[in-house]
This record gives structure tokens, C-alpha cells and sequence, in this order.
């Protein structure tokens, strides 16, 4: 597909026209640097749930439990291992875990804008220019930023299934499509929700092909086999309900390949299918509606790019119809699906006129702007409501906590170390037990989601219990409170330790 004006008229072709290779580097800095904004807002802390909650504890259990132990724990839990091996890599030149943490995220941003230049320009035929508008455009929209928030193993899968449907050879044979089938292989083994969509996919293409182009359809088997073979394997494993390494995860009561979303306790439980499907829909509409008029005006693109997000949109809606028997993480598969719809918008830009594109930046900007740099806690009204905030956060600005209270927490846990409490049980609510993780080596790390958890761990123990929270009422984790029978021992900032 190619836009419906000349190239040549456009600025940005004017200046890059002939220059592939610097419009490469701009489809790569722009959201690089679009990415860093939050993480300079942060200053020496990471931004996102799972960097302080997994990337930056795993990088630390390599260092304290050496290489072969890390790795080993994802190679036990069978998780898709791509992103973990870099980590490793990373601890073994010595580079510090939040250091790390900072340069990951923007990396990747940059990742996924150069794949999505060089799907556009290689497979779409777009000229560099528009390439470098989509690879830009896509980093203010919410559901990329969202992914590249703390979602790294997903971005960075995505990033490979870019490259992989860039670089098919028309021909059939297997040589000519080495590249793309290694592209692929990386993708697969960066996560496995998108390894179970690019299932999907090649199953839909390989049938949907076999009466039109038996040798097409043919190569899209062989792309099934071979997302098929890993995605066995991540299957062979037991549900993970401790994550790569349990000590630091907090358990999903529920986790298992399908979910029942009403099942009381689980991580992403519901009270009735009402609320499952009020949340569905607002989180839906809220990620997809910059992509409504485009696709509605410029239709969906053909080819495998569509047919992969579709794919992946209707695994996000099967909670809709069966809630007791779909895939988990639903709106993981919608962020997902969405990916697919960025190409719907530089062409739809292209045919509107100079108001029509301002408003649609606007708009852009209205979701996105407040997302990029306002604090955890002055979030814009539609982020900051608990209809969403379960999926999105309210703010880019934050990990696990808000970023103001990060260094009371650090002093909280050091005072902890040099203290008689360091022989306590440590009960940490999934967001401060990759934070205890880190700064209490050797601690008796219980981690924990819900309040029945945290009983259950206080009843089981045969030494008292210590855990941490914020010192008094936040409205920022309603999940979880100190119960009547734990006082403030020390109190730093905001964040208090309680002991029995």
C-alpha cells in the first residue's frame, strides 16, 4: 500500500529522500528518546511494574546466585528465555541492574520504531520518510507506550516479528527465507503470548492459502512448525505461579494456560461478569479508539502484519463470551492486537487536511502527554480511574510506587538490614518484593498479593512477621493494608516497617 500523494511533496521525504540509512537512525532515536522522557522524570530509579518486580531482581539473582543459576531457573520454569540470556549477559560485563533497568526500556523503544520503519518501507514499499512518521507516530499512542512501559519481553518479541514479515523472499524454498525464519525464531523465543498469537496466525495463513497458493501456504507450515515446536515447549512446563524465580514473585492464586475471570482471588478475578465486562470495554476503548477513523477510512492493510493482530484481538475478546474458560491476561493480547493498527495511521494522516491532522495530533496528545510525564498520583482523570488502572497505569512515572516515595523505601529496607528484624519472616505485597529482593540479601522473603495471603503466611510462621507499606492511607494500593495486629517499628517518609 502507498499513500495516496506523491512522497516527493511531503517535507519529511524532501529531507530524507535517498537517505535510508539516516531515516533508520531517526526510526530508531525518535522513540528512543520519546521513551526517555519518563525515565529522566524518574531520575536514578526505573520506571515499570516488572523492571523493579523482575528484569532488575533477576539481573541481581545472577550476580548473587551466579549465571548457571539464573539461567537455570528460567530454563526450569520454561519461559521463553531470550530476554533473560541478555540480562545474564549484562551481569557478567558487570553493568549495574538499575543502570540497566534505565537504558532497556528506551532501547527497545528504539527496537520496535526501527522494525516498525523497516516493515513499512520494506514490505509496505512506503517511502523512508513515512516509515520514520510511523515509527514516530506509534510513541504516542497509548497502547505502545504501555508495552514499552515495563512489557520489555513483549516489545522486544514484537520487534522480531517485524523484522521476520519484512524480510520474506517471494520464492518458496527455504534458503531464500533463512532470515526471516530466524527472525521468527528469536520472536518465539521472546515471549509467549506472542508466540501463541504467531500459532494462531500461521495456522490461519497456512489453511486460508492452501487453495490459492499451495507453495505460499506450504511456507507458512513450515512457520507453524516451527513457532509450534516452542511453543510446545513453554506448554511442557507446569503453570507458572511463581515466575522465573519464585522468591521474588508474588503468587497468582489462579495462574494456569486458560483462566476462569470469576474465580474469587486470583490476580485478575472479577465479582461478576457486569464488572468483567464494563472493564473489558472501557480499557478496550481507551487503547483502540485513535485507531477507529483511520481503519474505518483506510481499511486494514493486506497482509501477515493484519492477520497477526486480528488474531490476537479476538483471543483479547474471548473473556466476553467464555469468562470462565479463556486465555489469561486479556488485555495483554489487546495491546498486542494493536500493533497491528499502526499502519493505519500515516496514510490516514496523509489524506487529511491541515485542521484534520491537528486534531488528530491532539488527540494523540490528550491521551498520551499526561501518560509520558505527570507524577503517580496527578494522573489525567481517565487514567486514574481503578476501571483501568488494573491494566494501564495511571502514570509513566512510576514502577511499582510512586517515584517520590522510592528513596524512603531504600532507607526503609536498609534500616531493616542493620537491625534484629533482618531474622524476621519478611511478607512483602507484590509491590515491594523485587524491592526487598534487591536491598535484603539472605532475608526470609514471603511474597504475597491479597490479605488472605498475608494471613495465611502470619498463621504459618513460626517467628514473627515484618512486612512494609506506606504509613498511612495512599488510596494507592487498595489491594492490601496492615491488619489491627502489626505496629510501625521504623518509619521513613511515607513508608513504614510494621512487625507483630
Amino acid at each position: 500500500m502507498r499513500f495516496p500523494r506523491d512522497g516527493k511533496n511531503r517535507v519529511w521525504d524532501r529531507i530524507l529522500l535517498g537517505r535510508t540509512g539516516s531515516a533508520a537512525v531517526l526510526a530508531f532515536a525518535i522513540p528512543f528518546l520519546i521513551r526517555s522522557v519518563p525515565e529522566l522524570l524518574a531520575g536514578s530509579f526505573p520506571i515499570g511494574f516488572d523492571t523493579v518486580n523482575l528484569y532488575v531482581p533477576f539481573q541481581v539473582s545472577c550476580n548473587r546466585d551466579g549465571i548457571g543459576g539464573c539461567l537455570g531457573a528460567v530454563s526450569g520454569t520454561h519461559a521463553a528465555p531470550l530476554l533473560y540470556v541478555i540480562l545474564a549477559g549484562a551481569s557478567i560485563v558487570g553493568a549495574s541492574p538499575f543502570l540497566v533497568a534505565k537504558v532497556l526500556g528506551p532501547s527497545l523503544a528504539g527496537a520496535l520504531g526501527l522494525s516498525l520503519f523497516t516493515f513499512s518501507t520494506r514490505r509496505l514499499g512506503w517511502s523512508a520518510g513515512s516509515g520514520v512518521v510511523l515509527a514516530s507516530i506509534a510513541f504516542l499512542t497509548l497502547p505502545v507506550l504501555r508495552l514499552s512501559w515495563d512489557l520489555h519481553r513483549n516489545t522486544l518479541a514484537l520487534s522480531f516479528v517485524l523484522f521476520s514479515m519484512s524480510t520474506p523472499s517471494p520464492e518458496t524454498r527455504l534458503r531464500p527465507n533463512a532470515v526471516s525464519l530466524g527472525l521468527l525464531a528469536f520472536a518465539a523465543l521472546s515471549h509467549e503470548l506472542v508466540t501463541a498469537v504467531l500459532v494462531v496466525t500461521f495456522a490461519v495463513l497456512s489453511i486460508g492459502m492452501w487453495s490459492r497458493s499451495p507453495a505460499r501456504a506450504k511456507m507458512y507450515l513450515v512457520r507453524l512448525v516451527l513457532v509450534g515446536v516452542v511453543f510446545a515447549y513453554y506448554l511442557a512446563s507446569p503453570p507458572q505461579t511463581r515466575g522465573i524465580v519464585g522468591v521474588f514473585q508474588a503468587q497468582d492464586p489462579n495462574a494456569s494456560f486458560l483462566v476462569n475471570y470469576l474465580a474469587p482471588g486470583g490476580l485478575y478475578s472479577y465479582p461478576g461478569i457486569g464488572e468483567l465486562w464494563l472493564q473489558m470495554a472501557l480499557t478496550m476503548t481507551l487503547v483502540l479508539i485513535p485507531f477507529a477513523f483511520p481503519v474505518y477510512r483506510m481499511g486494514l492493510l493486506s497482509s501477515e502484519l493484519t492477520v497477526f493482530g486480528l488474531c490476537s484481538l479476538v483471543l483479547a475478546a474471548i473473556p466476553v463470551v467464555s469468562p470462565t474458560f479463556a486465555p489469561p491476561l486479556w488485555h495483554r493480547w489487546l495491546l498486542i492486537g494493536a500493533i497491528a493498527l499502526l499502519p493505519s495511521l500515516p496514510p490516514y494522516l496523509a489524506v487529511l487536511s491541515a485542521p484534520g491532522k491537528a486534531g488528530v495530533l491532539a488527540l494523540l496528545a490528550i491521551l498520551v502527554v499526561p501518560f509520558l510525564v505527570l507524577p503517580a498520583g496527578a494522573s489525567a482523570p481517565f487514567l486514574a480511574t481503578s476501571w483501568t488502572t488494573r491494566y494501564i497505569p495511571g502514570s509513566m512515572v512510576e514502577n511499582s510506587i510512586p517515584i517520590d516515595d522510592c528513596p524512603a523505601l531504600v532507607a526503609a529496607l536498609t534500616w531493616v538490614q542493620d537491625s534484629p528484624y533482618k531474622h524476621s519472616v519478611f511478607a512483602a505485597q507484590a509491590r515491594f518484593a523485587g524491592w526487598t529482593y534487591v536491598f535484603l540479601p539472605g532475608v526470609d522473603l514471603r511474597p504475597f498479593w491479597s490479605a488472605a495471603e498475608f494471613d495465611s503466611i502470619r498463621s504459618s510462621s513460626a517467628t514473627p512477621v515484618i512486612t512494609v507499606w506506606w504509613a498511612g492511607p495512599t488510596g494507592w494500593a487498595p489491594e492490601f493494608s496492615p491488619p489491627p495486629g502489626l505496629h510501625i517499628v521504623h518509619q521513613e517518609g511515607n513508608i513504614a516497617i510494621y512487625s507483630e
